[in-house]
């Protein structure tokens, strides 16, 4: 016999039960996020398709003219504190 069965007499039980759970998540984490950059999103799961993610970090674009370069923090709606100030 090979296979677990050859594995199960080398590796305690509890261990390969562990084992077979994580192989067995890692293998639907996969497959979740496989599937869900397909065209079959959305009838698999009724959410939009997701894009794959880019390995370069996003281009800035060049300011035009009457357009202010704007802090992040600013951006986001976030004032300095001026309590008693």
């Amino acid at each position: 016999m090979a296979g677990w069965g050859k594995l199960s007499a080398a590796v305690p039980w509890p261990l390969l039960c562990l084992l077979t759970v994580g192989i067995v998540g890692v293998c639907c984490v996969t497959l979740t996020s496989l599937l869900a950059r397909t065209p079959l999103a959305v009838p698999l799961t009724g959410r939009q398709q997701v894009p794959w993610p880019s390995l370069r970090p996003p281009r800035e674009l060049p300011a035009g003219p009457g357009v202010s370069r704007l802090e992040p923090a600013v951006m986001a709606g976030v004032a300095h504190e001026t309590n008693g100030a």
